[in-house]
């Protein structure tokens, strides 16, 4: 039962690297605007938004691996990082949305 549970952990750290690189992707955008929820006429700064919005989405790949590591070393933690995987992805969702306002 502990090894496959362990593939919990293993596919949260597989996946890590795909969310570092969309992580990169949004916060050195530079001047393209890569967000496709914004309205980008109504935007002062693009790299601003980028920089604060990329900052907000390493948040995720932290999380992934922690998670992952976890995930790997213990079985709980392993049931218990898919749930949580989930709830931080919302939070740091709902971030972004709610924050980048402000740029406006």
């Amino acid at each position: 039962m502990d090894s496959r549970l362990s593939v919990i952990g293993a596919l949260a750290l597989a996946t890590t690297p795909v969310a570092i690189m969309i992580w990169a992707a949004v916060r050195f955008a530079g001047n393209n605007p890569v967000l496709n929820f914004l309205e980008t006429d109504r935007i002062r700064d693009m790299p601003a938004v980028n920089r604060w919005v990329g900052n907000r989405l390493l948040v995720l790949p932290v999380g992934m691996a922690v998670a992952g590591w976890m995930g790997l070393h213990s079985p709980m933690a392993a049931v218990l990082s898919l749930p949580a995987l989930a709830l931080l992805l919302v939070v740091v969702l709902a971030w972004v949305f709610t924050g980048v306002k402000k740029f406006y």
